[in-house]
């Protein structure tokens, strides 16, 4: 591909391809804006309308919608993302539904742009088979974990998932099969969690993320895309509890209100907009405050002052709570926060609750985290990684660098 020119400066053209959930559209706000600051790249991003504005504040970025027909399919799986989220085969076929429902709109954008490197979301498969079609270098950034390169390339649950699902899996095949003889290339189910011996930037640590220290030179740990390196706030006697905007776990929410009816410390909900857990409190519960949603900057100042943190096991979640020095009690609803929140014990960040979901095992767990330091011992170790990770305007020059 032929740079454009600015200043007699060689200008690279990248077009970052987003999976539109919002934690992945968030975690890579801090990589768009240090290539937009950089004088020798010009920078596309692909993902929905109402994701634009979360970039209101990065300068020179061209924001680029999705095709209406792409948006329409999202909206209606996003209504009940967190049964998708939940059962992984279902979560294959639907990312390979969006691939069709958007790869000639990707192909026309680059044929438009005539972009000179490709970044997108492992999820945007549609952007590596453009990307292939046209012979343009692609990378990947991950807001989650990379495929173990220890272990069987083959997810975690995937097993007892295709005994339990066959149809799934039978239909997700048949359109991968379809996609690929269609457009060249479509990602098989074990290359989905995989770096591809692409250049690869992974939102956490090294030390964070399992095996840190076996994967190959192309994959470059940037550490979380915001990090503080402010002290944290005095602790309140309060429980702040976050589940996420995919995962469906109203039951946990329930679970916390009725427990907030005898337990002795204020208790602070966000919904993070998320409609699955939409639920009303009791007029009668004081010790209750209840958000739709939060910003940033709130969540961050919440969090700081909390003694507990109840999440879904989201890896942006998990980092801020670490960054927060909150232990965090996972209630997982799918097998990729389960997975997080095995890490967050074995890392003595917290604790994974394992089983239904009870008021007085709920109870149990929140004094667990808050007598029994050894679930909180090693936050420390975990934020001082994230301060020392590599860092985002390393990530920009990583991928910008010829190789």
């Amino acid at each position: 591909m032929i740079s454009t020119k600015k200043e007699g400066i060689d200008m690279k053209k990248i077009l970052f391809v987003s999976f539109p959930a919002t934690g992945h559209v968030n975690a890579s706000k801090k990589f768009i804006k240090e290539l937009c600051q950089r004088q020798d790249s010009e920078v596309y991003y692909v993902t929905l309308r109402e994701h634009f504005r979360r970039f209101d504040d990065v300068k020179g970025l061209h924001l680029i919608p999705y095709n209406e027909e792409y948006v329409q399919y999202y909206r209606t799986e996003e209504k009940h993302s967190g049964k998708i989220k939940s059962n992984l085969l279902q979560l294959l076929y639907m990312l390979y539904q969006m691939m069709e429902k958007s790869v000639e709109f990707i192909d026309h954008t680059v044929e438009r742009i005539k972009p000179d490197r490709i970044v997108c979301d492992p999820f945007a498969i549609g952007a590596k088979a453009v990307a292939k079609k046209y012979k343009i270098p692609y990378h990947l950034y991950f807001s989650f974990l990379v495929q173990n390169p220890a272990g069987d390339a083959m997810p975690p649950g995937i097993k007892k998932m295709i005994l339990l699902h066959p149809v799934t899996l039978f239909k997700a095949m048949r359109l991968q099969k379809k996609l690929t003889k269609k457009y060249g290339y479509c990602d098989m189910p074990w290359d989905l969690l995989d770096h591809q011996h692409v250049k690869t930037i992974v939102t956490t640590s090294s030390k964070y993320h399992p095996y840190g220290d076996r994967y190959p030179e192309n994959v470059f740990f940037a550490g979380p895309p915001d990090v503080w390196k402010t002290e944290p706030k005095p602790k309140k006697d309060m429980v702040f509890v976050s589940l996420g905007t995919v995962e469906s776990n109203v039951c946990v929410i329930k679970a916390c209100l009725e427990l907030a009816k005898t337990k002795k410390c204020e208790f602070v909900i966000t919904l993070a907009g998320n409609k699955q857990n939409y639920i009303q409190k009791e007029d009668s519960l004081t010790n209750v405050t209840i958000y739709e949603n939060l910003t940033p900057e709130e969540f961050r100042g919440v969090l700081s002052e909390a003694k507990v943190f109840i999440n879904s096991g989201g890896i942006n979640s998990v980092s801020d709570s670490i960054m927060a020095m909150t232990p965090v009690l996972v209630y997982s609803a799918s097998q990729e926060s389960h997975d997080m929140g095995v890490l967050v014990q074995e890392y003595h960040c917290g604790y994974l609750h394992e089983g239904k979901i009870k008021v007085k095992e709920l109870e149990r767990e929140i004094d667990l985290l808050l007598q029994d330091k050894s679930y909180s011992s090693g936050l420390p170790i975990y934020r001082e990684s994230f301060w020392n990770a590599a860092g985002y305007e390393k990530a920009a020059e990583f991928v910008l660098r010829e190789s």
